[in-house]
């Protein structure tokens, strides 16, 4: 059955009227309170809205448009960097690069603001393929963080292990832990000892020493012999 659509000027349509068209209530407009506001280096900012409808609906991947200012009309989409479903919180990172962002880094605490989302096609990842790797940098930090912390969440479909690779020219708008790199072997001995019991026995199946880029044997504990010596080696640090 075709529904007729609406001409309001020769050739143009308005689509569908409103009252025929089929809703898949996936996107809601929502009168947000803004429930905390963290500055950071580089005119970068964090904020907390209470949207509850977008917090529930939203997957990572998606954003959603909010008002910045009462006189300022058009909506800003910025992505979703953190939800909270149950507390109905949705948390956006952002930098001031106009007026409009502007505009919304002075809005004080139990500010009402304006949200239309989630909007978007989140990202799917395969079950089958749990060690992710995630690249984002600048706009692309927060969906990166928001798609790692879920899949923390979801070991139960998967025993995910997601790396996240994020690049950014100004200072990362996050709090670091205390780091767990320390200069000499007997320091790193002692935090596994610290972390796992002095006699072993809770110690991982499989710990090594890697001392260098060969014949080390700490790969599925395999020592190979053949050609050595790379132009460059790259080392990745992970701390966990």
């Amino acid at each position: 059955m075709s529904v007729p659509c609406t001409i309001d000027a020769p050739g143009r349509s308005r689509g569908t009227p409103p009252d025929q068209r089929a809703h898949r209530d996936s996107i809601f407009v929502e009168d947000g309170k803004l429930l905390a506001r963290q500055e950071y280096p580089g005119k970068q900012f964090v904020i907390r809205v209470h949207a509850p409808k977008c917090a529930a609906a939203a997957t990572p991947g998606s954003f959603a448009h909010l008002t910045c200012d009462p006189e300022r009309p058009m909506r800003r989409p910025l992505s979703l960097m953190r939800v909270d479903p149950r507390a109905g919180w949705i948390e956006i990172l952002y930098k001031i690069v106009g007026p409009g962002l502007e505009a919304l880094s002075q809005q004080p605490v139990g500010a009402t603001i304006s949200v239309l989302g989630p909007i978007g096609k989140g990202f799917v990842v395969n079950p089958s393929r749990p060690r992710t790797l995630l690249i984002g940098g600048g706009v692309g930090i927060p969906p990166m963080v928001f798609l790692a912390e879920s899949l923390k969440q979801r070991q139960a479909e998967a025993r995910w292990q997601p790396l996240v690779l994020m690049g950014s020219e100004i200072e990362f708008p996050f709090r670091a832990r205390p780091s767990q790199i320390v200069p000499h072997l007997a320091d790193a001995l002692r935090i596994l000892r610290t972390r796992h019991g002095a006699d072993g026995a809770g110690w991982p199946s499989m710990t090594a020493v890697v001392t260098g880029p060969s014949r080390t044997g700490d790969i599925e504990r395999i020592l190979v012999l053949g050609a050595h010596g790379p132009k460059r080696l790259t080392v990745l640090l992970l701390e966990g």
